[in-house]
């Protein structure tokens, strides 16, 4: 029988091995967030602004708008720590 130290995978072998990989999985996991935050603002800058805006995305936009302010109207804690008449003045509601 083969003592335990002539073994190949000693628990020495199996702990550098893992560290290796440690070490390389960590750097992959930097690369891929450095280039995940520089990436993602670029696209979404320059996308943006090179779509044009046709004149249906403005309508659904206005319309989401309102939608958006009836629902806060109608909201308790809107009620609750705002005057609704003076925001309704404001906006001429």
């Amino acid at each position: 029988m083969a003592s335990v130290s002539h073994a190949i995978f000693t628990i020495e072998h199996i702990e550098q091995g893992v560290s290796r990989i440690r070490v390389i999985g960590v750097t992959a996991m930097a690369i891929l967030s450095g280039f995940g935050a520089v990436n993602c603002p670029y696209q979404s800058m320059f996308e943006e602004i090179h779509r044009p805006v046709s004149q249906i995305d403005i309508i659904n936009l206005e319309r989401r708008l309102c939608l958006d302010v009836e629902l806060l109207l109608k909201s308790p804690q809107f009620k609750h720590r705002h005057s609704i008449s003076a925001f309704s003045q404001q906006f001429s509601i």
